[in-house]
């Protein structure tokens, strides 16, 4: 539906009040004031409905922190292996690295024997 100027003239146009208006507003006007109850009042007025909230919201909280300890716990096993891991390589190639030293030391004494032996061989 399209509004057009004539559309809303007529919609906004001043009206007449319609009969015992007047009356009416004068008549609530000595009435005592009622307050304003909440919306959300007549639903939270019943206790047990307070104590479900209060049960599904302890609930959802320890849920989630549950969650959370598990997943830190899970993490935590996770770095003792990989350090558990790293430890056990660090050792295999130390172990390595000592069988190659003692090599490489071992064939710089027999150059070192093997050389000063030619000496000896050749001055007798």
């Amino acid at each position: 539906m399209s509004w057009t100027e004539d559309d809303l003239r007529r919609a906004l146009e001043r009206r007449e009040a319609p009969e015992g208006f007047a009356a009416r507003v004068m008549a609530r006007l000595g009435e005592p004031e009622r307050a304003a109850a909440p919306v959300h009042a007549g639903l939270f007025a019943r206790p047990w409905i307070r104590m479900a909230t209060v049960a599904a919201s302890l609930a959802v909280l320890l849920t989630g922190g549950l969650m959370q300890y598990e997943h830190q716990k899970r993490e935590r096993l996770e770095a003792e292996a990989a350090r558990d891991q790293l430890l056990t390589a660090l050792q295999l190639t130390a172990g390595k690295l000592k069988l190659t030293r003692a090599r490489i030391v071992g064939l710089g004494n027999e150059r070192r024997d093997g050389g000063e032996r030619s000496a000896e061989g050749r001055s007798e």
